[in-house]
């Protein structure tokens, strides 16, 4: 794992020496002047509390992560953030479910799969991380911060839906496809996108 690691990142390490000069090897301190009058965290709170930035911090973060475009100036309708909601949720009861509903023949996790979920838990964990640590300072909550970790995500809403289709293929073999639906709720998302945000942001 660390191998591929070094090579792809390892360049752009020797590159901001290079350019930011060590130990700035992730130029975090040449993006401190450029962003020296950008809103701190700090600032916020000291302006409004923390019970109302906990609230502007969730929102923003939750609403940019599936889709705030144009510089954070075009979110997506209301109803498509409580459409998604709706859907991870379903995602975490068949997370669930998964565990509870008992499939003959299952097999258990072998040792690479093991160190499979280990490898995606900790990615997850940096990537939240990072997103907490860099908000700590600056009053940046946007969803796009958190891609690093869309990798073990994937792999949260695929089991998921599978803990649905576990439960429906024991009911019934025409039903085998049914965890793959919600999937449907995505494509007029992305229709919509298309049609309506797009034309918004070309020059």
């Amino acid at each position: 794992f660390a191998l591929p690691i070094l090579m792809i990142a390892g360049i752009w390490w020797l590159r901001n020496i290079s350019v930011y000069g060590f130990p700035d090897i992730l130029g975090l301190g040449a993006h401190d002047g450029v962003v020296a009058d950008q809103l701190r965290t700090a600032d916020y709170i000291a302006a409004n509390g923390t019970a109302a930035y906990l609230q502007l911090f969730i929102q923003l973060t939750y609403n940019s992560f599936w889709g705030q475009f144009g510089w954070m100036a075009f979110p997506l309708q209301g109803w498509m953030y409580t459409a998604i909601f709706i859907f991870m949720l379903a995602v975490l009861i068949g997370w669930v479910m998964r565990f509870f509903v008992k499939v003959p023949g299952r097999a258990q996790l072998d040792r690479w799969q093991v160190i499979g979920w280990l490898v995606m838990g900790v990615l997850g964990f940096i990537a939240v991380m990072q997103y907490i640590y860099y908000n700590a300072e600056f009053f940046q909550a946007q969803g796009r911060y958190l891609y690093p970790g869309l990798l073990p995500l994937g792999l949260f809403v695929a089991l998921g839906l599978d803990g649905w289709a576990l439960l429906w293929r024991r009911r019934s073999q025409r039903l085998r496809w049914g965890a793959q639906l919600p999937i449907l709720l995505f494509l007029p998302l992305n229709l919509w996108l298309i049609w309506r945000v797009l034309p918004l942001l070309s020059p």
